[in-house]
């Protein structure tokens, strides 16, 4: 496996396990469904809501869930891109991942996540979108991504932001058909602080070669923690790609990288 590492100053590169935030239990569960109703719903099991849009104004304490019925779930149907989850508000869609947040040309972010202090989590959801379909602002310090698939997007995950921790799992997602980034997560870091990546058992298909399946680049007193194992990357240039200019010692890539495949990428 070939992967293309860039240090302009020096790096400490050790195994290490990353340590994840067990998951908590909701506050409060708002359901949305196709055939349920915004103006006469109330967001229970047996009164769903039609939208998203509209459950995302009633879920809005950390521990909070909405939990999205098998459909699809369109701007024509009245939902409102990009999806802003507040402080640890969670959107889980069925276990069989047939509930589809259809954003089709649309190039705002799908799904927008601030720096969450409580844990969050989006799963089981398959999403499209013509720009970066997860736009992760701020530093989340428990964000989880699981079994969703990402399909059509700029960038599948995108985050270029200053801060000194934060906190992303990734695991068994599918990025297909991806313009530009499958994962690309930019932090610059004024003081010293960990940024702790999970990538695990995920499959990112670029679209006629695309930049980079992942890529991790770092300034400033960052140190990324990495758990990035079982990927399969596709039809990128650079199949993984880690980046790091650093201003002190403290700086450094750590972690575990293995078990990844690289097929028609660099």
């Amino acid at each position: 496996m070939l992967i293309r590492l860039q240090v302009l100053r020096a790096t400490l590169i050790a195994l290490t396990l990353v340590s994840l935030a067990a998951d908590g239990f909701a506050q409060q569960d708002v359901f949305v469904s196709h055939f349920g109703s915004d103006s006469l719903g109330t967001g229970s099991a047996n009164s769903p809501f039609r939208t998203v849009t509209r459950a995302l104004s009633v879920a809005v304490d950390p521990g909070d869930q909405i939990i999205v019925a098998a459909g699809s779930y369109r701007p024509s149907d009245g939902e409102l891109f990009p999806f802003v989850l507040g402080n640890g508000v969670s959107l889980i869609g069925p276990a069989d991942g047939t509930a589809t947040i259809d954003g089709t040309g649309v190039f705002t972010p799908i799904i927008v996540v601030g720096s969450n202090s409580a844990n969050t989590r989006i799963q089981n959801l398959r999403l499209l979108g013509a720009g970066n379909v997860f736009e992760i602002f701020g530093n989340p310090s428990d964000l989880f991504i699981r079994d969703c698939t990402i399909l059509d997007g700029r960038r599948g995950i995108n985050h270029d932001f200053a801060g000194d921790t934060a906190a992303m799992t990734v695991e068994r997602c599918r990025f297909l058909n991806i313009q530009e980034y499958g994962i690309f997560w930019k932090a610059n870091a004024g003081n010293p602080g960990t940024h702790q990546m999970v990538i695990r058992d995920c499959v990112l298909i670029g679209k006629d070669l695309s930049a980079s399946g992942i890529e991790f680049n770092g300034s400033g007193d960052v140190t990324f923690s990495l758990d990035v194992t079982g990927n399969r990357v596709e039809k990128f240039s650079v199949g993984l790609s880690l980046v790091l200019a650093v201003t002190s010692a403290e700086a450094a890539i750590q972690g575990s990288i293995e078990g990844n495949s690289l097929v028609d990428s660099a």
